[in-house]
């Protein structure tokens, strides 16, 4: 008889956060990465298990067999699944709410969702109907009302109704954020309105979009700021800017980094190694290769001393000492003491862990509960799943085959 042991299931992915001018350090999972967990969004997180994808609720029961190629997280009460080579999508049920024949697609946003069969690309609505023809070189995702598309090398804009809003005229078009969108034309960047006037002149030689009523922009190689008016607010003079988050931006000059305001005040003036966006009102800095925390006004919160860390959400940060990982809330203390091996940010209450001592991998609540316990076993002279357990119930791998029902 072949020998089977039980080994661990579901490496979690952490999330990293976005730095806007830097990505942030990922905490090093030092697991073997047989499959993956994924955050929840919408109630339900992706779940792989032998090249194959489906979903995992809140209570540790797969809700829709792993049958997939590739899927997307669930948005709008959709996600978009690939099999066979081809994209469709189903809904929280399991159910194939648009039929899976597509060459690509992306999440619904605002009520559509990108498709692509050959070279062109259009939108459908959740009824899987065609609402914009496939007859786009690119699109984007609807934001704020409007889409990019291009079409031989240049792009405009569409409405939902699939009119042409703004001519396809210029060599890039952003997505619309704050009622503004970057463009540009003739090797020079500038901001539209939704009406599609060129409220500020294209004469940047970059742009960031709008946030916070802010854009950063570069002329000469130096960044600055301006308002929604065209306004200067801060001279192009740094190396480097993120754009704002929560009313802060990270500003880089001769390899260190600050924080100003939506006013251009410093509020730290450059001195850290790193700096990350705020998130949940603190900000992750890195000072002579530590890591602590900072608040909106430039206090020291947590003090450097961690070798890694992530950024803020809802309330707990993931951080690492003495290859040790622990949670700390916001004063710095410790809010879940677990010895983990890896683990990732806090997603609708629940955060994908590895426990160290072989005690498997799960998920968590921000009081440390262990909710939701995943491993498997696998025979060792094929490789191959034999059996599967969440929340110590088995569960045969034949069952994972099932077929997805449709309507």
């Amino acid at each position: 008889m072949k020998s089977t042991k039980k080994v661990l299931i579901l490496a979690s992915l952490c999330s990293l956060f976005n730095a806007g001018i830097f990505a942030q350090s990922q905490i090093i999972d030092t697991a073997p990465k047989v499959d993956f967990s994924f955050n929840f969004h919408d109630g339900l997180a992706k779940i792989k298990v032998n090249n194959r994808f489906g979903f995992l609720d809140k209570d540790g029961s797969v809700v829709i067999p792993m049958l997939f190629e590739n899927v997307m997280d669930f948005s709008e009460g959709q996600a978009a699944v690939k099999m066979n080579g081809k994209w469709g999508f189903v809904n929280k049920n399991g159910e194939i709410s648009v039929p899976i024949d597509y060459d690509y697609a992306e999440n619904f946003s605002e009520g559509l969702a990108v498709v692509q069969k050959g070279e062109k690309f259009g939108f459908i609505n959740k009824f899987g109907q065609e609402v914009v023809p496939l007859k786009y070189d690119f699109t984007t995702s609807f934001n704020e009302g409007l889409a990019v598309v291009s079409k031989n090398g240049k792009s405009g804009y569409i409405s939902k109704s699939g009119r042409e809003e703004v001519a396809l005229q210029y060599d890039f078009a952003g997505i619309f954020n704050e009622g503004m969108a970057v463009f540009s034309k003739d090797g020079k960047f500038g901001f539209l309105d939704a009406a599609g006037n060129e409220v500020i002149k294209a004469k940047y030689d970059f742009a960031k979009p709008f946030s916070d009523g802010r854009a950063v922009v570069m002329e000469s190689g130096k960044f600055g700021v301006i308002g929604t008016n065209g306004d200067e607010i801060i001279k192009t003079q740094f190396d480097d800017i993120s754009t704002y988050n929560e009313g802060m931006a990270v500003v880089k000059m001769e390899n260190l980094y600050g924080y100003i305001n939506r006013q251009g005040s410093w509020i730290i003036t450059p001195k850290y190694e790193k700096a990350n966006d705020f998130s949940d009102g603190l900000a992750m800095v890195a000072l002579n290769g530590k890591y602590g925390y900072v608040d909106n006004t430039g206090d020291v919160i947590v003090q450097p001393k961690y070798t890694d860390g992530s950024g803020f959400a809802e309330g707990l940060a993931l951080v690492k000492q003495k290859n040790n990982l622990k949670y700390i809330d916001k004063n710095g203390k410790t809010a879940i003491a677990f010895k983990l091996e890896s683990g990732s940010s806090f997603s609708e209450g629940l955060a994908s862990v590895k426990f160290k001592k072989s005690m498997g991998y799960g998920y968590i609540d921000k009081l440390g509960n262990a909710l939701i316990s995943l491993s498997y076993t696998f025979d060792e002279m094929s490789g191959k799943l034999t059996k599967m357990f969440f929340n110590k119930k088995s569960i045969a791998v034949n069952a994972i085959e099932t077929v997805v029902a449709t309507k």
